[in-house]
């Protein structure tokens, strides 16, 4: 018996290229900005929380870590030190929503009610890449203090919150019924 023959749990499924596609647009979407009076508005956020709301915890986390990894080895030393809190808050934000969204990917749950729960696990999300991303920026660089941290690293971006968590939201109410049906 040859001890290097794959199981079929090894061929990829149409839920694992979406993965895949879903982590390649987060990347992309990192290297997009459009400046703001010198703010940077980007869509990552996009697909970070479409992740967070369409995977397992463990599919959701390893997506995002994998894609933040590629990201931290591409871009420079002094952007990965603003930004990496923000990326650490990533990785917790989708285990969170995968983890609060649990039940829902079986299908039972759906219309109104699973609209509501999607958009308060991606408003957690959001939050806690926040926290993370404040607290990198407040504790981690001297220059910076809580209240420089907030008004450079959070402030900024919550104008556009709400329009990027219910494009989110809309991505993966979309895309669920879909996936459900070739995992």
């Amino acid at each position: 018996m040859n001890s290097l023959t794959l199981s079929p749990t090894w061929i990829p499924t149409r839920a694992h290229l979406l993965l895949g596609l879903l982590a390649a647009t987060l990347v992309v979407a990192s290297g997009w900005a459009d400046r703001a009076q010198g703010i940077p508005f980007t869509l990552q956020m996009i697909p970070v929380l479409a992740i967070g709301l369409l995977f397992s915890p463990r599919q959701a986390m390893a997506t995002v870590l994998g894609a933040a990894a590629f990201m931290a080895l591409t871009i420079s030393a002094p952007r990965i030190f603003f930004t990496g809190g923000f990326m650490l808050g990533w990785v917790l934000a989708v285990g969170l929503m995968a983890w609060l969204l649990r039940g829902q990917r079986d299908g039972s749950h759906q219309g109104f009610g699973a609209l509501w729960r999607a958009v308060a696990a991606g408003s957690l999300g959001y939050g806690l890449t926040w926290l993370c991303g404040w607290a990198w920026l407040a504790y981690g660089a001297p220059q910076f203090g809580a209240t420089k941290a907030w008004a450079v690293g959070v402030a900024p971006f919550l104008l556009g919150a709400p329009l990027k968590l219910a494009a989110a939201v809309a991505v993966a109410m979309a895309l669920q019924p879909r996936l459900r049906r070739f995992q």
